[in-house]
């Protein structure tokens, strides 16, 4: 965990906890960097951290036992178990999928798919998420794809299935979709380097998202 808190008791009471979820099966490639820039500018912000690294965690995908029919707990029992809780209650939620035919990719879709719990804990027993009062949770996706186009539109279908399938996550998690920064023409790292706007726009923009008065 990456923290970053003030010391005055007014400051703690105010921390926003974010979850930062990298979902690409390649170690520090363009997904790793562009999550590393969009969290690089909290170093002056009252936070804590949590970053999830998924191919790091063994989270096998839902079967549709319905075995969280009855009170909103999945049977599975691996690592997303300790993650349900921390996706039910923190302020900010980012994540951050590379694009793999048209959508995210296998470990990003499994860790998506076991969500199906929290909707039923939201959806069927009626469950609110268990923020602090007042809290205002939020959700960001980061997302590159190696595809280029001038076209605009096809630029746009290119990430219309994350989009999506993100959306449709965050609402079971309670949280209200809330932008994304989506880069196209992106085979690496290397890539994000060659425009020097690109850090500094996703730094600025994670700073200012998930920041206080954000």
């Amino acid at each position: 965990m990456e923290s970053g808190l003030h010391d005055s008791a007014d400051s703690e009471s105010r921390v926003i906890r974010v979850l930062a979820i990298s979902g690409s099966p390649r170690r520090g490639g363009s997904t790793d960097t562009l999550l590393d820039y969009f969290l690089g500018g909290l170093a002056d912000s009252s936070y804590c951290i949590e970053r999830v690294v998924l191919r790091d965690l063994d989270i096998l995908p839902c079967t549709a036992c319905d075995g969280c029919r009855k009170s909103g707990r999945c049977v599975i029992l691996d690592d997303m178990t300790g993650l349900y809780e921390k996706l039910y209650t923190y302020e900010r939620i980012v994540c951050a999928f590379p694009v793999y035919f048209m959508g995210p990719p296998a470990i990003a879709k499994a860790f998506v798919d076991r969500a199906q719990a929290l909707w039923v804990r939201r959806f069927v027993h009626g469950e609110k998420a268990h923020a602090p009062e007042g809290a205002e949770r939020k959700g960001f996706l980061l997302s590159a794809c190696g595809y280029e186009t001038d076209d605009r539109d096809r630029k746009e279908r290119f990430f219309s299935c994350s989009v999506t399938v993100v959306r449709a996550f965050y609402s079971a998690c309670g949280v209200r979709y809330d932008g994304s920064l989506l880069f196209s023409g992106i085979e690496g790292p290397e890539d994000l380097e060659t425009d020097g706007m690109i850090k500094a726009t996703v730094g600025s923009t994670g700073k200012r998202w998930i920041g206080p008065g954000s």
